[in-house]
């Protein structure tokens, strides 16, 4: 599915704000934006509402739209809640999910291995990654810790898509997702949540490793 044009403004600026090319503390002009994407301020709009949700963006009063400050302390602390969010629902999962859940499971995850085989594989490799997160989250049967989860996830995604991570954690991510689906299909819970952890914990390291790159020193807080 074509991404909207609200959606290609917030991916190319979510990009720009995590590179260091929007600092800290510098505003967002609407207008500036639009002209530059040749658009009128409505997807502008939806964009930075979306990028307020990420917590990359604020709305202050009589400043309008700023670039928030990325405190590496705080976002590794965020990985740490999702790892342990992530890990409880792969633990219910491997206790919870039925037969036809785990073998929709297993399908989804063979196709991503092929994908991650596959040249230009990213994107796909991508969609197929979230897919399997999401059929673990409603495995473990608790919509109140499968909402959590998603909400939490959305709210780091912009920062596990950041170019060069996904590239970088392909086959990675591919043989850890073997350990994982095994421990589910195994129905062994504890195997099931310390893969899960340790999976969320190397994203968490790639990202942060790429983002102590790009980032200007003064943001490396």
């Amino acid at each position: 599915m074509a991404a909207t044009i609200a959606e290609q403004i917030y991916e190319k600026l979510v990009d720009r704000i995590i590179a260091g090319e929007l600092r800290p503390g510098q505003r967002v002009e609407e207008q500036v934006v639009a002209g530059e994407f040749g658009v009128s301020r409505t997807p502008v709009r939806d964009a930075l509402r979306q990028l307020a949700g990420t917590g990359l963006v604020e709305f202050r009063p009589n400043r309008g739209v700023t670039v928030a400050d990325i405190k590496f302390a705080e976002l590794a602390e965020m990985f740490e809640a999702l790892g342990e969010l992530e890990a409880l629902c792969a633990k219910l999962s491997a206790q919870r999910m039925t037969q036809l859940e785990r073998t929709a499971l297993e399908k989804v995850h063979a196709e991503a291995a092929a994908a991650a085989q596959a040249e230009d594989s990213e994107e796909f490799y991508g969609t197929l990654n979230n897919q399997l997160h999401q059929m673990i989250y409603q495995g473990a049967h608790n919509d109140s810790i499968a909402t959590i989860t998603e909400n939490f996830r959305r709210r780091i995604m912009p920062f596990r898509s950041f170019a060069g991570v996904a590239t970088h954690r392909i086959h990675a991510s591919d043989a850890e997702h073997d350990e994982l689906v095994a421990a589910i299909l195994a129905s062994d819970s504890a195997r099931a949540y310390d893969a899960m952890r340790n999976h969320v914990a190397q994203a968490s390291l790639a990202v942060l490793d790429l983002l102590k790159r790009h980032q200007p020193p003064t943001t490396a807080t």
